[in-house]
Order: structure tokens, then sequence, then C-alpha cells
């Protein structure tokens, strides 16, 4: 008699559906289909496709579930591609049938679209970036970033003449999304510039094209391919592996220059919680904000920050055009830039403002970005090979350079060695030290949503973080001698923004010279925390309540919120997520033109 046999994807469909039938939970709280998927995945799976179309998703496991999620996942008979032990996750390739019923198990936290990451850069840049220490207050400070290792998380590093000397390990996840051990590359471009602003040598170009913090230590983790595309779970392994790798790699920042769109919120998402996991084991995360600041008749929009940009604890960083001059006065957003506050959350994103726009820095002489803009190629100054390239993936690398730099002082500071500064430390001393943008004197709230507490200032930063003593005794004050809130940047006296943006909350005062919980390394930034007798800006948001919002809101004709009175509330739980400026990228965003480069 001949056996008849299912095609593989019926069986596994069947097998799930029959262990869903085993294991449910008779009398537990349902948990409604809807509240386990992300909008994207919804998208895919109301999409008139066969049931038994793939798609590959990662999916979360209820706390301490993970064994179990993965024993079921097993007996059903669907590989696994990867696992995310410390998020408590996996990735998965499935029938859109296996997967809506999977969401129903009792053990599944939430599934998530493996969303296609890429690069956030801009092949447009115009001028050199000669200036670029100068003008974020690093003149004569002589701190280099010596000692200080930052992950590179983006397409590669080239072993270019300015950075062959600084790459102290490379990675690449691109295959199967595990680390595999090879010899630095780049063949899409974008990493290497990325890296070059963090921290190239500067020795072949005699200084010219050095990077912010030129005697970091670089490990370079490539998830990006050579059209600057990656998948999500590729980058959550990068993640995880730099968090367990700390020490052995003597890591200390990570960079994420890409991401996606927001497709949930920040709590279930993974590749945020990925980022709260480093940030918890002592990793200062940078992300850039995104490039979605303006629309296609170039108005201004709202909302636009990107994943993991959305992440709390990470510093996200906008990008600034400082017009290629030492002086603030001529500074103005980036057009580009992605605006906050995020999407469905409602947080005050970014965090910081940085010198994005038309930077130049090494280059991969052997990547499509190299191959397919010849106008961006920087004159060669000694050996090497320069680009011009603009983005908020720039401003996220000279903040990530920066950070190395405020590491590194505070290191060498004082005879006896001390308690590192932790993540929401750093991000606090950049946030308390930054200067106004543009030649006003504060920060208006309209501008908060672009470049958070104001424009980055190194100089400050290193300044205020070697006077930290983190020795001390909590809710004591850790701050060493009188210091004057001002940078002098240019023959200018830039005042410091002196607060911190908690959330959607302005902390003013001296909050960042006592050692408070809130720099604790185990606390989420904008948890909900007492601080004491510092002064917090009472319930409003940031971001004011003067303007009608609704008409410039990236989402096209969606809501960020709803409109009460006066006031707009964020992160509407009843929004359309599926109307996004970017069209039909819940699908396949690598097929339309690429959402992240700026137009």
């Amino acid at each position: 008699m001949t056996q008849i046999r299912r095609p593989r994807a019926a069986r596994a469909l069947f097998a799930i559906v029959a262990i869903v039938a085993m294991c449910g939970t008779p009398g537990s709280a349902a948990v409604p289909l809807v509240d386990k998927l992300d909008s994207a995945l919804r998208a895919v799976l109301d999409n008139p496709l066969g049931s038994l179309t793939k798609v590959r998703v990662i999916v979360s496991a209820r706390p301490g579930q993970l064994s179990s999620l993965v024993l079921t996942l097993r007996l059903g008979g669907l590989p696994i591609l990867g696992e995310h032990p410390l998020i408590e996750a996996v990735t998965i390739e499935a029938p859109r049938l296996v997967v809506a019923t999977l969401s129903t198990l009792s053990l599944v936290q939430s599934i998530s679209l493996d969303a296609p990451v890429l690069a956030l850069t801009d092949p447009g840049g115009a001028t050199t970036g000669e200036r670029l220490r100068g003008t974020i207050g690093l003149a004569g400070t002589g701190y280099t970033g010596a000692g200080i290792g930052v992950a590179v998380i983006d397409s590669g590093i080239h072993p270019s003449p300015a950075l062959q000397s600084r790459i102290a390990a490379f990675y690449d996840f691109t295959g199967t999304g595990k680390p595999v051990a090879k010899a630095p590359y780049d063949d899409y471009g974008h990493g290497t510039h990325v890296a070059g602003l963090i921290g190239g040598s500067g020795a072949p170009s005699a200084g010219a094209y050095a990077g912010v913090a030129p005697g970091a230590r670089l490990v370079g983790l490539k998830v990006l391919d050579s059209r600057g595309g990656g998948l999500t779970s590729h980058v959550i392994s990068a993640l995880e592996f730099a968090a367990r790798q700390r020490v052995a790699l003597d890591l200390h920042v990570v960079n994420l220059s890409l991401g996606h769109p927001v497709y949930e919120r920040a709590a279930t998402d993974p590749l945020v919680r990925a980022v709260e996991l480093a940030v918890r084991r002592g990793l200062v995360v940078v992300a850039s904000a995104g490039n979605y600041g303006s629309g296609v008749n170039g108005e201004v929009v709202y909302g636009g920050i990107t994943s993991p940009g959305n992440a709390p604890s990470a510093i996200t960083v906008g990008a600034v055009n400082a017009q290629d001059t030492l002086t603030h006065d001529d500074d103005v957003v980036a057009p580009y830039s992605s605006r906050g506050p995020s999407w469905l959350d409602g947080t005050s994103k970014p965090d910081l403002g940085a010198p994005g726009h038309r930077l130049t820095a090494a280059a991969s002489p052997v990547s499509r970005l190299w191959a397919g803009y010849p106008a961006l190629q920087a004159p060669a100054v000694g050996p090497g090979h320069y680009m011009r390239l603009s983005g908020t993936s720039m401003a996220a690398a000279v903040v990530s350079g920066a950070v190395a730099l405020t590491l590194e002082a505070h290191r060498t500071a004082g005879s006896a060695p001390r308690p590192a500064l932790s993540p929401n430390a750093v991000k606090a001393i950049l946030q308390h030290t930054a200067v106004p943008l543009g030649a006003d004197s504060t920060t208006s709230a309209d501008e908060r949503l672009a470049v958070g507490a104001g424009m980055l200032n190194a100089g400050g930063a290193t300044e205020l973080a070697r006077r930290i003593d983190t020795s001390v005794a909590a809710n004591t004050p850790w701050l060493a001698g009188l210091l004057a809130p001002v940078t002098t940047i240019a023959g200018q006296a830039l005042p410091w923004s002196q607060h911190v943006i908690w959330n959607n909350r302005l902390v003013w005062g001296d909050a960042i010279y006592w050692n408070l919980p809130a720099f604790a390394s185990q606390t989420s930034w904008g948890s909900h925390i007492v601080w004491g007798d510092h002064i917090v800006w009472g319930d409003h948001t940031v971001w004011g309540l003067d303007r009608s919002w609704s008409n410039h809101i990236v989402w096209g004709d969606g809501w960020l919120g709803r409109v009460e009175g006066n006031h707009i509330v964020w992160g509407d739980t009843n929004v359309d997520q599926h109307n996004v400026a970017w069209g039909n990228t819940a699908t396949s965003p690598s097929t339309s033109t690429n959402p992240l480069l700026v137009p």
C-alpha cells in the first residue's frame, strides 16, 4: 500500500495544532491574538496569501518558559534558526498559519516579525569634517579613548590605514546569525565610515580625518550585508554576544547606526529588549534616531524615531548640520533627522544631537558605497581612502566616540581606582553638559523633539566625568570640587543645559552631582524613582502643548495619539499602526526604495 506523506509544512502545522491542543491551559486568562503580534506581522498574516507561505519571526517566551518553548517547537518539527537566551526568545521560519497558531500558546509572550534592518545613512555629503573635534569642545582636552572598547554593529570594518591598528576583533553574523571570527572586511562601506568617525587614528591623513576617539579599541560585529541590509535577529545575536563577551573583549560601548520601523511598543520589541539587557550588563548603547525628519514636500514631521532608537536606556542621537564651522551660531537640525516622540510609547526621543551632516571618515575601497557614489570620495590626504556621508548614523558614531572619551576621563582621574560610570550616568552626563542648538541660549520645546537635551558637548562631558567620584555612598554628593557649567568653544562661552530628560520629564538642577538611584546600573531609564529635592518639571511633556501635531506626523493619515481638549495624549493604543509613511514595508521593506537613506 502506498503511503501518502504530507508536505513538511503541513506536517509541522499538524504537529503544532496537536501540541496546542495538549498544552492549553484551561481556566487561564486568554491573551488576545492581536496583543501578541506586532503590527508588521499582523499585516503579513492579514495578507491574502496561502496559509502555508512561510514568514520569519522572533518568538518571545514568557519569563522562565524558554526551554519549554524550544521543546514545543522541536516537537512540532520547526527548525530553530537562532536562539536568544538573554531575552528568552528564538528565531524561526514557519507557515503563516503555524505562526498564528503558536500565538495561542500560553508560554508564548509575543511574536515579532524578523524585520529587515538598514543602515541609517545618506550618500549625499559634500564637505569635509576636519573641524569635528573642535566643534564638540575637544580642542586641547588630550583624551583619545585609550583603553575603551567600542563594538560597531554594522556592515563590517575595512582594515584601512586609519583603522587597521584600532581593530581588536572581528566577527561575522550575516550567515547563520552566529558569530564567526574572520579577518575584518566591509563589502557595503557603512560600518567603515562609522568606525572611522568613532576611532579613526588620523595618522594617515596627518590628523585631518581623525575620529573623535582615535585611541579607542574597535570590535567589528558584522550584521549588514553588501547591500546595507540585515535581519533583526542577527542584530539581537550581536548584542547578546557583546553583552556575554563584555569582559573578555573589554567592551564598554556599542554603536547601532541602523534600525527598522517601530512595529510594537518598546516593552515587547525584541531589539529594544536586547538593547535594554546590554545596558543592564554595563554597556553604553548609542543608537541613531532615524532619517524621517521631513515629509515628501519638505515639511517637518514628528514621530519618526526608528527601533532600537526608541529603547529607553539607549542614547538616541539626532543629526545636526554644523555647517563645517567651529562656532554654534549657525548650527541647525539636519532636515532628515527623525524627531520624537517615539511611536506608540510617546517618550521623548532623541536624547541628544550631534554633528552628522557631511562628515569625512575612512572608507572601504572594495565596497558598494565606494563604487556607487564616486562623487562622495574625499580627496586623498596621505594613504587610505575617505568618503563624505550624512545621516543619524554619523551622528551616533560621533557620540559613541564622545562616550569613549568620557569613560576614559573618568577612569584616568584620581590616584585610586573607582567603580566605572554606569550607562545611565554617562547618558545623564551627556545631557547635563549639552549646549543649546544655534545662537539661542535655550533649547525650545520643539527643538527637544529633534535634539533632546541639546548639542553634544564632549569637552564638558569629559570635564564633568573626571570630577565624579563613583566610590562614594549612595545618595551622597559625588562631585569633587567646584565646576562652572559652561564650555568655551571657538571663543563662545556656551552654557550647559543642566537638566536630564527622564522619560517625558525634565529633571533640573544638580541631580547629576549626586550618586542617585537613577544612575544605578540596574535602573531602567525613565522608570519611576524618587528624585529627592531635585526639581522635576511637573507632569508636562518636554515638547510642550503649543501646536496641532496631527498634520505633521510621519505616519501619513494615522494618528500618533488622540486629542483631549488642548492636550495631545501620545501613544494611544487604538491608533492604526498599518498606515505608515514608508508604505508596505510590513511585508518586505527591502524591496522598495531604502526608507532609511535620506532622500
